[in-house]
């Protein structure tokens, strides 16, 4: 089993569709959202121990019950995708909660999108403006902030789980010398950029909405960056806040 997860507008979507190319892999489906809220509520609820004490025994047998409705939920969904040999799920919201799948799924692997500072930031103050949200400094710094705990988390796994985490870079997607490092992570798996987005399960059309990407459902030969929309001062502060977070996971990267 894989999971994709990143920042939100780091690439996961085009990294997940990507992945879901192979041939041993189910194809392109939406975010496990779902899911990611069966994880969210296990979490919250692991907090009420007395409560679960209480309920169920010990934190033991609510743990085992929590792990076993998630594992049903995975295999309903298994099947439902046709039984694919690695069922690869996307989420940028599953991140904070490796360190508990390392506990539910044997063998699960991890591929974790990273994109430049400025480019993922860029990328957010279009969907917030699409929002009519206003972008003032203490916004930026928050949006940074926020960046710089995925890179946290995404380190710390590399840290505890480096056989188990791929890294790639978003450039590497769009100029597709990112092939040989997933062939290598996942065995057996051909990603073919021809074959992109390709689904029995979803329809791939532009629904309009603010995080859509303007790359979504678009052929692999119209794949590039998109110029950035911040001014030299917002790009000077998401530099000093996140470059250096940044930096050290594209030094340390797994299979790069």
């Amino acid at each position: 089993m894989v999971f994709v997860s990143g920042p939100p507008r780091s690439g996961t979507t085009l990294a997940h569709a990507l992945l879901c190319t192979s041939n041993n892999t189910n194809d392109y489906v939406p975010e496990c959202s779902y899911f990611t809220g069966m994880l969210n509520n296990f979490v919250k609820s692991s907090r009420h121990v007395h409560h679960n004490e209480d309920l169920y025994g010990s934190m033991d047998l609510f743990k085992d019950l929590a792990f076993e409705q998630i594992a049903f939920a995975l295999l309903q969904l298994w099947r439902r995708l046709d039984s694919p040999e690695v069922l690869c799920l996307k989420d940028p919201n599953l991140a904070i909660h490796f360190r508990w799948l390392h506990q539910m799924i044997s063998g699960v692997k991890y591929v974790l999108i990273i994109r430049p500072p400025t480019e993922t930031i860029s990328s957010q103050i279009t969907v917030m403006t699409k929002q009519n949200r206003r972008v003032d400094d203490s916004a930026l710094k928050q949006l940074c902030q926020q960046l710089n705990a995925y890179y946290d988390l995404i380190s710390k796994l590399q840290a505890t789980a480096y056989e188990r985490t791929l890294i790639i870079e978003y450039q590497s997607i769009l100029d597709q010398t990112c092939v040989k490092p997933i062939k290598d992570f996942i065995p057996g798996s051909s990603p073919d950029y021809q074959k992109l987005w390709l689904s029995e399960f979803t329809s791939v059309v532009d629904r309009g909405g603010p995080w859509t990407s303007p790359l979504y459902g678009k052929p692999a030969s119209t794949l590039k960056t998109r110029a950035d929309v911040l001014t030299e001062s917002q790009r000077t502060l998401v530099n000093t806040m996140c470059e250096a977070h940044f930096v050290t996971l594209t030094t340390g990267q797994h299979g790069n």
